[in-house]
Order: structure tokens, then sequence, then C-alpha cells
């Protein structure tokens, strides 16, 4: 189809390609503001009470009729939500940011840059959004997206820093940690969301167990051996005691910090040892105290509910159930509890018929009725 073409008319093709790509989602985004305009009246009729107008942009754009959105969806044969999306998109390129709209309409930039910039923005007043469209606009054209919307996250907080402040406070408050349910071969996945200053010491600290822990595990990959640093953190009597033991001074000879292995001398540039990391650094008086100090006693404690059946011990197969761990070989819950400091407590039957007659059930039999009827969670 192109072959008569030559370099520089390929060239030219693939341009025009670019821009006719642009304009048929320009002229998508606006269908869908058109049949939003029809739309943005009081219905009438009587139907008209379960069918209110609604909001879908950000301030100072039209609402628009509730059940149009489902019609338009049908026939763009997308989804209601991807629909919606699309709409608030494009009333606030026209009615918020016009600038970068004018520069998207006629084919010069990506839809989807400018849609990323309207919905970044989406939550400032109508009255200070123009900071942002007047950035944004200038170089939407000829800089890459990622530069654009970097520069475009920057402006939004310029635009209005209390709001974006309450904002930071309200998003502090979404911070968490999470754990995933424990799958059959006894692994489990840890999400958490914090301060990204928090996040970045966390990474600090894992590498640096990692890198000391990688000599006594030549066949794990780098992944595996992180995931293993990062074990340590739940142990922090290990971690001290790993620490304090790989601990450098500034007084040892340069090779050990040019070599990268070094903790608190850190590597060497120039001949002169780099500050140390926060994250694994120790000041020298808190080493002495951390060397003559029990760090066992900062081992956490938990109670952990074992299932087992006592045939198993005895050597014949079966399978442990931990609580909240799932099942385990017996290898497995011996693996677990290898490097803590375990107090056996009497074995809970529960086959038992246990009762009382008090007004408040005590604690023993609380605990049964968690085991009986909690189970993993």
């Amino acid at each position: 189809m192109f072959d008569h073409l030559s370099p520089r008319g390929l060239l030219d093709a693939a341009a025009e390609a670019v821009r006719a790509r642009r304009l048929a989602e320009v002229r998508d985004l606006e269908v869908i503001a058109a049949w939003a305009a029809v739309h943005s009246g009081e219905p009438v009729g009587p139907g008209r009470r379960m069918n209110p107008l609604v909001v879908v942009g950000g301030e100072g754009t039209p609402r628009v009729q509730d059940h149009a959105l489902g019609e338009i969806a049908l026939a763009r044969g997308s989804g209601v939500a991807a629909t919606i999306n699309a709409l608030a998109d494009v009333l606030d390129l026209q009615h918020r940011l016009p600038l970068t709209w004018a520069v998207v309409r006629e084919g010069g930039a990506e839809v989807y840059v400018a849609r990323r910039v309207a919905r970044m923005s989406r939550h400032l007043p109508l009255g200070v959004v123009g900071v942002v469209d007047a950035a944004v606009a200038r170089m939407v054209a000829t800089e890459a997206p990622g530069r654009v919307l970097t520069v475009a996250e920057g402006k939004v907080i310029e635009a209005d820093p209390a709001l974006h402040e309450e904002r930071v406070e309200a998003e502090q408050q979404r911070r968490y940690v999470g754990l995933g349910r424990s799958d059959e071969f006894g692994l489990r996945t840890l999400i958490a969301r914090l301060d990204a200053g928090d996040a970045a010491w966390v990474q600090a600290t894992v590498m640096r167990v990692a890198e000391i822990i990688t000599p006594g595990h030549p066949d794990a990959s780098a992944d595996e051996v992180r995931a293993i640093a990062l074990g340590y953190l739940a142990r922090p009597a290990e971690l001290l005691a790993l620490l304090v033991e790989h601990e450098t001074t500034t007084d040892q000879p340069e090779s050990a910090g040019a070599t990268g292995s070094a903790g608190a001398a850190g590597p060497v540039t120039d001949g002169e040892p780099l500050p140390p990391s926060r994250a694994t650094a120790f000041p020298a008086d808190l080493l002495s105290v951390l060397r003559a100090k029990d760090l066992t006693k900062l081992r956490p404690k938990a109670t952990l509910y074992v299932h087992l059946h006592e045939a198993t011990l005895l050597g014949a197969q079966g399978v442990a159930r931990v609580e909240e761990l799932g099942p385990r070989t017996l290898g497995g819950l011996q693996q677990l509890l290898a490097t803590t400091q375990v107090t056996v407590k009497p074995v809970i039957d529960l086959a038992d018929a246990v009762r009382t007659t008090a007004y408040e059930h005590p604690e023993s039999i609380k605990e049964r009725v968690h085991l009986i009827t909690g189970g993993d969670y």
C-alpha cells in the first residue's frame, strides 16, 4: 500500500496517521459532549424524578441527565463507567481547560495526556484551574507526555496550596498495611501504603540486609533475597543484631568502603566516605549499648494456634493447620518456629464439653468459641 512512497513520503504518512488518530479521538469526545449538551436541561415527563441531572465533571461543567449516560454508552459499545469518565474529561477540557483543548482539537497533542491533566485538576475550583491550563497548553504539543504530566502535577499544587494540604491530610488517613490469605505454600502477600519517605527507608534497610545475607543464599534470586530481608523487619532483635554484627566504621581501610560492602561508612567517593545512611547507621555510643544488651527481649510476642493430630507427632502422615496461616507440613511448622522462643501451652481439646453458669463467659470459654467458630479469616 505504501510501496510507492519515498522515505520522506513514509515519514509524512506516519505523521498524518498519528494526527488522524488524534482527530478521531477528539471527534469521539466531541460527540459525547454534544450528546451531553442536548441532555443538559431539566428532564420532562412522568419519569423526570427518576432521571435527575448529575454532575460528572469539575466545577463549572454542565450537568447531564442521568439516563442519557447509559444510552450514549450503548451506542458507543462501551461501558457506562468508561463513557462517564470520557464525558467528564471532555467537559473539563471544554469548560475548564480551554487553552489545552484548543491544542488537542487541532491534533497537536495526545488526547490521553490532556485527559490525564483534566482528571488531575478536577478537584480544583474553577477560578484557579487556569494556572494549570496555561502551563500545559504551552508545552503539551512539544514536550514528552511524562514531562507534561510532571509540570501539571506541580501546577495543580501551585494553583491552590491550601487545598492540596487538605488533600494530603485526608490521604494520610488512608495509609494502611494489608495481608492477603496464606496460600497452600505457606506464603502471603503484604501490601502497604505509607509515607514516601518511610517507604524509601524501608527499601534502604531491606537492600542493606539483602546485601549482608546474600552470601548465605547463593542459589536464591535477587527478589527472593529481598523477600527474606524484609522478614527481618518483623524481628527487630535479629535485625539489630545483624546490622550491629556487620557494622563498619570510618576507621577501617578505605578499600572496605570502596567495595560497596560497608555499612556506616558507605561507599567512598574521591577518597572520602559518604555520610552514613539513616536506615542502617548507628552512633558509636548506641553501638556499644546494643552490643552489650540482650536483644532477645525485643522479640515480639504472639499466640499461635496450631491444630495438629497427636498421630502426626508419633510419625504418621499428617498436616498441621495454623490459624491465619493455613495448612503446613510438620517440617514447615518446625521451620516457622525455628527462630523463636516457644512457650507451649496446654492443649485445647475442642471436643471437650465445657460449660459455665457465670453471667460473663471466662476467657477460656471465649477462646474455645473463637477456635470452634472463627477458623481462618
